[in-house]
């Protein structure tokens, strides 16, 4: 467990430095190091919706990326954690908003 939110903390922090590359980056390019990865990534919109997954989230979840496309993110969230993800999400979407308007 402790080896899962190490890595949850690290690919947070490495999409929060490429977000802030994004518009500069090729999206393909950005689409290569993700999939590289060995840990399972997936990339959601502001509304949660999962709008990118690498192949090794197949392992991870036992989905294909492609039947997870379009899935709210929190259908990977145990139901009785799934109301208290939202607001966390919806925070941190409101943190960056926030942020990134200044």
């Amino acid at each position: 467990m402790a080896q899962r939110v190490a890595a949850y903390i690290i690919i947070r922090e490495v999409f929060r430095m490429f977000a802030s590359q994004l518009p500069q980056m090729n999206e393909e390019f950005f689409k290569l190091i993700v999939e590289a990865s060995p840990f399972g990534m997936l990339l959601v919109d502001r509304e949660g919706q999962i709008i990118f997954a690498n192949s090794a989230v197949e392992s991870v979840f036992g989905y294909s990326r492609h039947e997870l496309a379009g899935l709210i993110i929190e259908v990977l969230v145990p139901e009785a954690s799934r109301s208290l993800h939202v607001k966390h999400r919806e925070r941190l979407t409101n943190q960056r908003t926030c942020s990134s308007e200044r």
